[in-house]
């Protein structure tokens, strides 16, 4: 079982997109929060204060905010759609079912 969560939480590390910063580091987000991997390429527990506090740490949290109230408003627009009978738009139909689609294909 440990051999499994393991496995998992590498595959997790391996999917944050990482970003250059100083000093070799580089900076990513995963789950909403910020992450550091050293310049060995070690993901980091914590990350360095001096790395939070930069333009690139910053613009990261920011965008990921961006996305998750992007992602809500897109959630309550479908609601709306939905609960008052309202039409959907085609290109929303399709790209929804190819999601399905490539999704089901995992």
């Amino acid at each position: 079982m440990a051999a499994a969560e393991s496995s998992l939480k590498n595959k997790a590390i391996e999917d944050i997109s990482w970003l250059d910063a100083e000093k070799e580091y580089a900076l990513g987000v995963h789950q909403g929060k910020l992450v550091c991997r050293n310049p060995k390429g070690k993901k980091l527990s914590a990350v360095p204060k001096w790395l939070k506090e930069t333009e690139l740490a910053e613009q990261l949290l920011a965008l990921w905010e961006w996305l998750a109230d992007h992602e809500m408003e897109c959630q309550h627009r479908i609601e709306t759609w939905m609960l008052r009978s309202l039409p959907v738009p085609l290109t929303f139909s399709e790209g929804l079912l190819m999601a399905s689609q490539i999704y089901a294909k995992r």
